[in-house]
């Protein structure tokens, strides 16, 4: 069985940034025990660069330097260890199992194994786990959420061509030649086939940490809020935002807007706002404020009142609607978040007044 060979299991700890390295030793004085190792990332990554890919001397490092706690046969623990990691082995990837060492640590959670083995492909894999980039994304995304362009930027590859020849061809003395330009020629395709190879390998680490639960792929709704926080002359940050604006949604945090309501105001020819008493702004922040102010100041008049949810285009367009007669000269005020309109009323002398709700749900 599995359980009872020397064969190594690595469990990913990723909170902790740490590996576990757990095999059974038949050779201990006790007749037998489980070895734990604590191997941290930093000392993977610092194996790797002094070992300079060796696999017998990186693997021996992690031995020397780990943290290691060893479950001997015949304690109490050893049995409860024993169950514990027959579960594991028999439990399915998705499985999370409760594992706990003898030491004095608090007790973790560990994912099934997903590496065996002391070979070359598992020490290159160890380093791509120790060495898994993260982002800062905006809005309180997870920085293990990228998507495979941004890893590949980060590995330096992101580009499909390698772009060997763009500061080579400036005054090249090989391409006067036909011999040179054959030379010239030839370099470029290794440089070529070197780079292609090296990008297709970080695609394949990229699916990999995407596989063992370390990175995982942006939402389409996480790729447009990381457009919105771009550069603000861009194009597609401001279309990422007005998309944002359209649904409701601060851009600036990821979350529904909270609803915000103005009371629109046409009297005597011209319109304005009644401005919030309270806050001193032209918004309020629920309904029932917008209607006490609303009521408070046409008291004394009389006329209809209406209430409509609009968005601020449609503001535009209602306003617009109810003064058709007029011709009107609009702008959109951008140091607020209203429409704001000046109309030419000489056929209109009524007294009018709406509740519009401008933004959120």
């Amino acid at each position: 069985m599995l359980l009872y060979t020397t064969i190594d299991r690595w469990y990913l700890n990723h909170n902790s940034a740490e590996i576990v390295d757990l095999y059974y030793n038949p050779d201990s004085n006790a007749g037998g025990q489980y070895v734990e190792n604590h191997i941290s990332y930093d000392l993977i990554k610092e194996s790797y660069i002094n070992s300079e890919g060796d696999t017998d001397v990186f693997f021996d490092l992690l031995d020397s330097q780990c943290l290691q706690y060893c479950i001997d046969k015949g304690t109490d623990i050893y049995d409860w260890f024993d169950d514990i990691m027959r579960h594991l082995d028999n439990g399915t990837s998705e499985d999370i199992v409760y594992v706990k060492s003898n030491s004095d640590d608090d007790a973790y959670y560990l994912k099934k194994s997903v590496l065996f083995d002391r070979d070359e492909e598992v020490m290159n894999k160890l380093v791509v786990i120790a060495t898994a980039p993260t982002v800062d994304n905006p809005c309180g995304i997870p920085s293990n959420a990228m998507t495979e362009e941004e890893y590949l930027g980060f590995k330096g590859c992101s580009s499909p061509v390698s772009g060997y020849v763009l500061d080579k061809l400036r005054c090249n003395r090989q391409l006067k030649s036909e011999r040179g330009k054959r030379k010239f020629e030839k370099e470029c395709k290794i440089a070529a086939d070197k780079y292609r190879i090296i990008r297709e390998n970080e695609k394949q680490n990229y699916d990999f940490l995407i596989s063992v639960g370390i990175l995982r792929d942006k939402t389409l709704t996480e790729k447009s809020l990381c457009k919105a926080h771009g550069h603000p002359d861009n194009e597609s940050t401001q279309a990422a935002r007005r998309v944002f604006d359209k649904r409701g949604i601060d851009w600036k945090t990821g979350k529904k807007k909270s609803a915000k309501y103005i009371i629109v105001c046409s009297m005597n020819r011209e319109i304005y706002l009644i401005p919030n008493a309270e806050t001193k702004t032209d918004f309020f922040d629920s309904l029932e404020d917008a209607r006490k102010a609303m009521l408070d100041d046409v008291v004394s008049t009389y006329t209809s009142i209406t209430e409509k949810n609009t968005t601020i285009d449609e503001l535009m367009e209602l306003l617009a609607d109810t003064h058709y007669d007029s011709p009107v000269e609009g702008t959109i005020d951008t140091n607020h978040n209203y429409a704001w309109m000046n109309f030419d009323l000489s056929n209109y002398d009524a007294y009018d007044i709406k509740i519009l709700k401008i933004e959120g749900d």
